[in-house]
């Protein structure tokens, strides 16, 4: 027993390092903006790690030892730049104290979602022993559901660890959007953005506190909220063209966590149009993240055309 408690606490110390080195590998290369925090580079990272799934997956499985080999990676990284985040956390060491008692010790206690050994888990598994198959939804309709989260679980598929520990990354990715949360209510000077971040973090705590619910949907959702923040952050300040990048990148990744997330489609244009002279400027600025991001969709939309017929 205290064997698997200290692999599961190292698994989870070790992806979650991992997601952190990867949100770096994105902050440096692809998408710097000029306001970052510990849980927004989480986020970053999670996406990123989507983008390694979606790519590699189409020239071999993701095995054990590729994904331990990458998850390495971002772990190395994120170890190089330990000060920094010691640093950062010292900002918010009460707050983050008590989230991190409130939301860590629980994967030690983690009860798998309901759709886990339905079909969460046959897609890892397919993930993890065969590279993309054209039509698999004619075996099983499940693999064409389209939901992004699921192909992050495969990354996360470990030696020894295997796919027991998959589904305790939901509860990571939860912790690094309320340090995001946080962060936000600490730096930010807008009474309306700490206002709304509080409301966001009581309502959030009370909504998923079942640890059970932690399926393959809360993600997009907590994305959702991160883009009303974003479009607050817009309302009050003069930095449009970096507001509205981040607008557009969480609603991508929105939509490629989960699809659904498209009924905010006519909100988010909404803000574009209000926006449209900063597009133009937007656009250049951060031409590197645009064209990333228009690569992401051709690899989505391509994935669900091999194993479903549809885009």
């Amino acid at each position: 027993m205290l064997f698997e408690v200290a692999i599961f606490s190292f698994y989870t110390l070790f992806c979650l390092f991992s997601v952190l080195g990867y949100g770096i590998i994105f902050s440096k290369i692809i998408y710097n903006p000029s306001e970052r925090n510990i849980g927004e580079l989480g986020i970053f990272g999670f996406l990123l790690l989507l983008f390694i799934s979606l790519f590699f997956h189409f020239f071999i499985p993701l095995s054990y030892w590729f994904n331990f080999i990458i998850l390495s990676l971002g772990f190395v990284i994120s170890i190089a730049k330990f000060n920094y985040f010691k640093n950062e956390i010292v900002k918010i060491k009460t707050q983050f104290i008590l989230i991190t008692l409130i939301i860590l010790p629980s994967i030690l206690i983690y009860k798998t979602h309901g759709d886990y050994e339905w079909y969460h888990l046959p897609y890892v598994n397919y993930l993890n022993n065969f590279k993309i198959i054209f039509g698999l939804v004619n075996v099983v309709n499940h693999y064409a559901h389209g939901h992004g989260w699921m192909d992050i679980m495969g990354l996360f598929s470990l030696p020894v660890i295997e796919t027991k520990g998959v589904s305790i990354i939901a509860l990571i990715f939860f912790y690094f959007f309320l340090l995001y949360l946080i962060f936000e209510i600490k730096n930010t000077k807008l009474k309306s953005i700490k206002i709304y971040s509080i409301i966001a973090i009581i309502y959030c705590l009370a909504t998923y506190n079942k640890l059970a619910d932690f399926g393959a949907e809360i993600q997009p959702a907590l994305m959702i909220l991160v883009i009303i923040l974003n479009v607050i952050k817009l309302l009050n300040n003069n930095n449009s063209n970096e507001l509205l990048s981040k607008i557009i990148l969480y609603f991508i990744f929105a939509i490629f966590l989960r699809i659904g997330s498209v009924v905010i489609l006519p909100f988010v244009l909404i803000i574009l149009l209000i926006n449209f002279k900063h597009i133009p400027k937007s656009i250049i600025t951060y031409l590197r993240l645009n064209f990333f991001l228009a690569l992401f969709f051709i690899f989505f939309l391509l994935k669900n055309f091999i194993l479903s017929g549809c885009l």
